[in-house]
């Protein structure tokens, strides 16, 4: 849920790695930052709860001011399940805490999209949904829940293309994905749940947010990037 990542410069060093283009707050793997190794960042969530680079192992940094060194990335302890409503700057700071370690300036907090879109509530019943004619009609070509296509017209812009069993938009977020980045895995309490979560309405805002809040809070200046595995249709 989440992550850090620490860049260890020399003394006397900047450590202000640049971060790169990230598509409204919501960070793709396939996207990088703008210095060297950029893609173990953008996964660093994954890592189990290990410091994945040690001391001396010397990552080259590429970004602007950098100097070559260390890079450390590890998991928050103890991140409790999340609902709606969940305060999640208290959650990262309670999961450094429990860590055993703080923020210092420079750091970067990674959070999984997931956890996000469910403390700030983005949860839909399907069985609230009511599809319009232009849902039933796309839901026919490509094999969907005609409720389920409701929601995913809902979020976009304009859908690309379609076939069985699959449906490509543009979300109103700008990014080209299948079925507006909309998810049903590990989101209801039974089988018989039809809730799905949506991505954040605002990632940007949510990003200047906790970063305001880590810093009134810990007095460090952190960056802070919204995961998501998020591919490219094509």
């Amino acid at each position: 849920n989440f992550a850090h990542l620490r860049v260890l410069s020399a003394p006397g060093k900047q450590h202000d790695a640049e971060i790169g283009h990230c598509h409204h707050g919501i960070f793709s793997p396939f996207s990088g930052l703008r210095f060297g190794a950029c893609r173990l960042m953008a996964l660093c969530w994954l890592i189990p709860r290990q410091q994945y680079c040690k001391p001396g192992d010397g990552v080259a940094m590429k970004g602007a001011g950098m100097s070559g060194g260390p890079m450390e990335l590890f998991a928050l302890d103890s991140i409790p399940l999340v609902a709606a409503g969940d305060d999640l700057a208290s959650l990262i700071v309670d999961g450094y805490e429990t860590t055993g370690r703080a923020p210092e300036d420079g750091d970067i907090v990674v959070i999984a999209q997931k956890i996000v879109s469910k403390a700030e509530g983005r949860h839909v019943d399907l069985r609230d949904v009511t599809p319009s004619a232009q849902a039933y009609e796309l839901a026919g070509e490509c094999d969907k829940n005609p409720r389920l296509v409701e929601l995913i017209l809902s979020e976009s812009t304009a859908a690309l293309r379609w076939r069985p069993g699959l449906l490509i938009v543009i979300h109103r977020l700008g990014m080209v994905l299948a079925n507006a980045g909309i998810d049903s895995s590990n989101v209801g309490a039974g089988s018989d749940d039809q809730r799905v979560l949506l991505l954040p309405l605002d990632p940007d805002g949510t990003c200047r947010r906790l970063r305001r809040e880590l810093a009134e809070r810990c007095g460090a200046d952190v960056a802070v990037i919204i995961n998501d595995s998020i591919g490219r249709a094509w």
